[in-house]
């Protein structure tokens, strides 16, 4: 997260590599001797690597490819990836150098700044992916022609809140159910861990829609966070304040419990149409770094049938 590099401005593979379920945010690489190539990542070396359930968010390349840089005679495979808001001269989503071989399958492209979506002399291969927004165009370079084909669309992602870093899927995001679940390399959970293919079929992106409970913000001392659960719409949800973790967790009929002793149950509203509720709370002023408050959300009536215990989120003071 807000690193400066040359090449790769959050890794750089020279080999054979495997990059699962990270998030690269804020990155830059500045155009020096080095080049300037890949605000997120860099694919150099020789041997194939495999990208799945990333997030490459607001990375900036000075040159080639915001999110991605493919060198030449290099290759790589983007599995349910989403790279939002990158930026560079050309590429600002993913730059493929001569005879370099990018594959992206259930990913999202979209609001890149300056460069379009794709560019380089190299080969690109894309299905069911959305591509949306970008500045410098959407469908174009080595990927023009193929919206509307293998599953391919262009149309607004519909993120939570993606100028806080927020890329969750809302409910009415046509990125949900919209992607291949017959595709190789498919991963078991999302990016944070959630089942995948939640719904009918896989949905685009490093995220799944299905409850879950997380915090955006800085968690400072009289600070306020947002605390957000994604669920279906008009469930009921009560939010839980632990004394602790428990680590194992006690399964339940609704799910693993990751706190006890518990302060408060406490009703916090209905999901919105949006799918995901978010309240504002603001953390006590005698709060010192590494306080923390173990939160689990109950979704769904007190006791019911279908009633779901997310997984655990933890506000720690930094």
């Amino acid at each position: 997260m807000f690193n400066t590099a040359g090449t790769g401005g959050g890794v750089c593979a020279l080999g054979p590599a495997t990059i699962t379920n990270c998030i690269f945010v804020g990155n830059l690489v500045e155009h020096d001797e080095y080049g300037g190539l890949g605000g997120g990542l860099a694919i150099c070396g020789t041997g194939a690597a495999t990208i799945v359930n990333c997030v490459i968010i607001d990375c900036e390349s000075q040159n080639l490819g915001g999110a991605v840089y493919v060198d030449e005679d290099s290759s790589a495979s983007f599995i349910n990836c989403t790279l939002a808001g990158n930026q560079a001269l050309d590429g600002s989503g993913v730059y493929s150098a001569d005879n370099g071989l990018a594959t992206i399958v259930n990913s999202i492209i979209s609001h890149g700044v300056d460069g379009g979506a794709a560019a380089g002399s190299g080969d690109i291969q894309i299905s069911y992916s959305d591509v949306f927004g970008n500045a410098g165009g959407d469908w174009i370079g080595p990927i023009a022609n193929q919206q509307g084909i293998q599953g391919n669309i262009s149309e607004a992602p519909l993120f939570v809140a993606p100028g806080a870093f927020d890329v969750h899927l809302s409910r009415n995001s046509p990125c949900r159910d919209s992607g291949d679940s017959s595709c190789a390399g498919l991963p078991a959970e999302d990016c944070e861990g959630d089942p995948r293919i939640a719904g009918g079929q896989i949905d685009m992106g490093a995220d799944e829609f299905y409850y879950h409970l997380y915090h955006t913000g800085d968690a400072i001392p009289g600070g306020t966070v947002e605390i957000k659960i994604v669920g279906y719409f008009q469930a009921p949800v009560t939010l839980g304040w632990g004394l602790a973790i428990i680590d194992p967790p006690f399964p339940t009929p609704h799910g693993d419990l990751y706190i006890w002793p518990i302060a408060r149950w406490c009703f916090i509203g209905n999901i919105p149409p949006s799918g995901v509720l978010s309240i504002p709370v603001t953390l006590s002023s005698n709060w010192q770094s590494g306080d923390h408050a173990p939160l689990q959300a109950m979704v769904g009536p007190w006791g019911g049938t279908w009633t779901t215990l997310t997984n655990l989120d933890d506000v720690t003071v930094e």
